[in-house]
């Protein structure tokens, strides 16, 4: 569930649609450890946040 104000719904909006995406990638009916789930949206989150981070500072 994404928020539906700005900025949050920017800044999460992004690594959760890319989470959606690979999610697609799978089979059908594959099953996904949670830890793996987890550790992917982490690295997802923590992408935005420097992208969006450096656009702030505009470099």
């Amino acid at each position: 569930m994404v928020p539906r104000r700005p900025p949050a719904n920017a800044v999460l909006g992004v690594p959760l649609s890319a989470v959606d995406r690979i999610r697609d990638l799978l089979p059908a009916g594959a099953r996904v450890p949670a830890g793996t789930t987890l550790a992917v949206t982490a690295a997802c989150l923590g992408a935005g946040w420097l992208i969006a981070n450096r656009l702030r500072k505009g470099r």
